[in-house]
């Protein structure tokens, strides 16, 4: 069985151990080098009389130090005894936060980030930002949000939610290796709203082409599947969650566009819709260039 690599961000003032206690349950399966990751953002030296630039470069020192002290403890976390191996480390980036790690992950070669969710609405997010929304818009890597009030997803069924594209099928064919890796066996969704409203005819050719797609690159996930799921919802959220609720599912998988600013505020965002309307794990993707 193929090792797993897993980047797990910290942020030691946090307290969070979902994406540590994760980890560990997926070291029971197979060999998890889980690596721990902090960006440190330098501070400005602002022109004040008050210590001068020396103050603040001191005090930035230290503040820097005892992150670093706080990182090495947490790497050192019962959760992840299990794991094949844990390293750690503190990088200093100007860049935001959540687009720093989705390039750390890229450049370290690992196959998943796993964080805690911070649910805010579309608006905070909107003028606050948000770095988890930032993470999961621009990470090449799957990024797997979890809840700290509820249980560790058991890994079992994973429900993949698709817009019965072509793109979505070689997103799906991409993701298959890391789903079956984890243990996890794959159904897939389409759910029709009014706003995307598809017809019988056009549905069913969109999916017998989906299919059609999958099974001639990987027959074994085409089996699996057994055919697509479909609902039909007043909304694309609510669709998702009542499909996640009927079938079992353990977490649902959903690819993200990449929009950004105005764009994301006008459109909306599902991803970040479905982070905040439940506590259901989320492990989102990056969907190939159109």
């Amino acid at each position: 069985m193929n090792d797993l690599n897993v980047l797990i961000p910290i942020d030691p003032t946090d307290g969070r151990t979902a994406p540590l206690r994760m980890a560990g349950q997926l070291a029971q399966r197979l060999p998890v080098h889980a690596r721990l990751l902090h960006v440190f953002q330098p501070p400005t030296f602002p022109n004040t009389p008050m210590g001068g630039v020396g103050y603040y470069a001191e005090f930035y020192a230290e503040q820097r130090k005892a992150f670093e002290e706080q990182l090495a403890a947490f790497a050192q976390s019962e959760h992840l005894r299990g794991c094949a191996s844990v390293n750690y480390q503190l990088i200093e980036s100007v860049a935001a936060i959540g687009v720093a790690i989705g390039q750390y992950a890229a450049d370290q070669g690992c196959h998943l980030i796993l964080t805690s969710a911070k649910y805010r609405t579309q608006f905070d997010s909107f003028v606050e930002g948000s770095e988890l929304t930032r993470l999961v818009r621009n990470a090449l890597v799957p990024v797997l949000c979890l809840s700290e009030e509820q249980p560790l997803p058991a890994c079992r069924l994973a429900l993949f939610a698709t817009d019965l594209s072509e793109r979505s099928a070689a997103a799906l064919l991409a993701l298959a290796p890391l789903l079956r890796q984890i243990g996890a066996r794959t159904q897939a969704v389409h759910i029709s709203t009014p706003a995307q409203f598809v017809t019988t005819r056009t549905q069913t050719e969109l999916r017998g082409q989906f299919l059609d797609y999958i099974a001639a690159t990987d027959s074994t996930l085409f089996e699996e599947l057994g055919g697509i799921t479909s609902y039909n919802e007043v909304d694309l959220v609510v669709g998702l969650l009542h499909a996640a609720s009927d079938l079992g599912a353990d977490f649902v998988v959903l690819g993200t566009h990449g929009r950004k600013g105005l764009r994301l505020f006008l459109e909306g965002s599902v991803t970040q819709q479905v982070l905040a309307a439940s506590h259901l794990p989320l492990l989102t993707y990056r969907l190939p260039e159109a």
